[in-house]
């Protein structure tokens, strides 16, 4: 049957437009987070939150997993996951200009020489990314290489599969995260932003300009850095200094003290990675903001000291902008965990 322009139009009209549903998995080190968008047409809603602390021991972490997976429906999902930075990496290396086909097709045998593995062990991808108008050989490109160890992808297949599910992708969190802040700041601005994404081992420092990025760097400073600091200096074990850093309401003069020692520690790092992005370009970098994800990220000591250090202001920002959110949703959870939840709406929408 032919039919005519009109009647195809109605068509178009009176048709269904199938609704998908993706479900991001944050696999952290100490936390586990479950979102379920719902996405209709180009409309997405965020419909499910779940959070799970973890266990610092990897066996009960994987238990904890299998746990949620078995009360899971996965069947006609795009499920997406995401796993803690120490199981993989990523890196910016400077590379010849090519073509995005041709990068790919040559890091297939070079990648091992940037790279801690060797490409048996290992999944990677590339992106050539901004030239900050540096000084270096105008022949070269700068590409952000990310790697994620082979025996992680392929549990992580299976243990989808075992619940009859099918994984649509999976990330380093601290990419996951990056996604996110790129797919919310503002592609028109000139500005450059500092995000600094402070994970459970490591602290990921980003410049971005105009929604795109200009330079990553990984520090192994962490969360987990500021803790052992606090046990150590005020004699205390980690568990309660774990503890102490949560609760900055009962913060006394010692402990305030102590931990702005911690934090400056952290930003001399992130000093660093400044100095080094200066010295590349041929004019000073000017930071116009810097914003900051991660579970201390919502700390106002830790604000104000990454502020007082960097001498830039910290800002909020939403990891959830353009997406609609379900009035089932736990309000006080979004609040408690939104430090972290740029890892599961980067991880499924960016």
């Amino acid at each position: 049957m032919n039919l005519n322009s009109w009647q195809k139009k109605t068509l178009e009209w009176i048709r269904p437009v199938p609704i998908e549903y993706y479900l991001s998995l944050h696999l952290g080190n100490s936390n586990l987070v479950l979102s379920e968008f719902e996405k209709n047409q180009d409309t997405f809603k965020l419909i499910r939150l779940s959070h799970h602390p973890l266990s610092n021991q990897q066996d009960k972490r994987e238990d904890s997993f299998k746990t949620l997976l078995d009360k899971e429906v996965l069947a006609n999902k795009k499920i997406f996951i995401s796993v803690p930075c120490e199981s993989g990496i990523s890196r910016i290396i400077q590379y010849p200009i090519m073509d995005t086909k041709q990068l790919k097709d040559s890091l297939n045998f070079q990648a091992e020489k940037y790279l801690p593995f060797s490409l048996s062990e290992i999944y990677f991808d590339c992106l050539p990314i901004n030239q900050f108008q540096k000084k270096s050989n105008l022949n070269q490109m700068d590409v952000l290489l990310v790697a994620c160890r082979r025996d992680v992808v392929m549990k992580a297949i299976q243990s989808i599969q075992k619940h009859n599910g099918e994984l649509s992708g999976i990330n380093l969190d601290s990419i996951a995260s990056l996604n996110s802040f790129l797919r919310w700041a503002p592609s028109e601005s000139k500005s450059i932003y500092l995000y600094l994404d402070v994970g459970y081992h490591v602290t990921n420092i980003s410049f971005v300009q105009g929604g795109k990025l200009l330079f990553v760097r990984t520090v192994s400073y962490g969360g987990m850095d500021l803790i052992e600091y606090l046990a150590k200096n005020l004699n205390i074990p980690v568990a309660e200094a774990e503890s102490v850093l949560v609760n900055e309401n009962d913060y006394n003069v010692s402990t305030k003290t102590v931990f702005k020692k911690a934090i400056e520690k952290m930003m001399n790092e992130v000093k660093v990675t400044i100095n080094y992005m200066e010295s590349q370009s041929d004019q000073p970098l000017s930071l116009e903001n810097i914003y900051l994800s991660g579970g201390i990220s919502q700390n106002l000591i830790f604000r104000e000291g990454v502020e007082s250090n960097l001498s830039v202001q910290v800002y909020d920002w939403d990891p959830l902008k353009g997406i609609d959110i379900d009035p089932l949703i736990d309000g006080e959870l979004l609040k408690k965990i939104r430090g972290i939840l740029p890892v599961s709406s980067g991880l499924a929408l960016a």
